[in-house]
């Protein structure tokens, strides 16, 4: 139940703050023990002639959001999937298919993954649940750790003091996830040597 006679508290409102910290030092430590899983993904977007985003919800905005900054290089030719001017998927043509999906259950994205790999995409996955059918269905993958739905860890932590939700479910997987995918891409732009000024007079065209 809310109540509108709670006021503002600026140590209150950051407070969430240390969750955030903890959950971008606990990324940092998943991607270094998955070197050569990272190194592997971002090489076969490297190679990608086009990249096709695929998520639901929060997820599929997070991805969008994150591989705009791909699209503004000129480099890649990036589509989402679900949208009315997104060409279908090409054997032989260097298509990715780029999966974003903290259970790694979301039918949506299954059947996409299922259905760009028997056309010829190369499936590439961001998940929390590699054993999953998406995960099997993936040809490169990292796992990021997060709460979703199907985990009862979080209520036992909770219920124990362990800590306190500040988020929905979801809210830590989309947090990794964003930070995760912004590191690719970084990565992705100085090794095509693209200059900020560039990309800048490209988004504005």
């Amino acid at each position: 139940m809310s109540d509108d006679n709670i006021k503002f508290n600026i140590n209150k409102f950051i407070k969430p703050k240390k969750y955030f910290e903890k959950w971008e030092k606990d990324l940092y430590k998943e991607i270094k023990t998955q070197s050569k899983e990272v190194e592997s993904l971002t090489n076969c977007l490297y190679d990608a002639k086009r990249i096709f985003i695929c998520g639901r919800g929060r997820s599929e905005l997070t991805a969008k959001k994150c591989f705009m900054r791909l699209k503004q290089t000129g480099k890649w030719e990036l589509y989402a999937i679900g949208e009315t001017f997104t060409p279908p998927i090409e054997e032989g043509n260097k298509d990715v298919l780029f999966c974003v999906s903290g259970s790694g259950k979301t039918n949506y994205v299954v059947t996409a993954a299922e259905t760009g790999k028997k056309e010829g995409a190369v499936i590439a996955t961001l998940t929390s649940k590699p054993e999953t059918s998406l995960g099997k269905s993936s040809d490169f993958l990292i796992k990021i750790k997060g709460r979703t739905k199907d985990v009862p860890d979080y209520e036992v932590a909770q219920i124990k003091k362990d800590l306190e939700p500040i988020g929905y479910y979801g809210s830590e997987f989309e947090h990794k996830a964003d930070k995760c995918m912004e590191l690719i891409i970084n990565w992705l732009i100085k090794r095509k040597g693209i200059a900020e000024d560039k990309m800048l007079h490209n988004n504005v065209e």
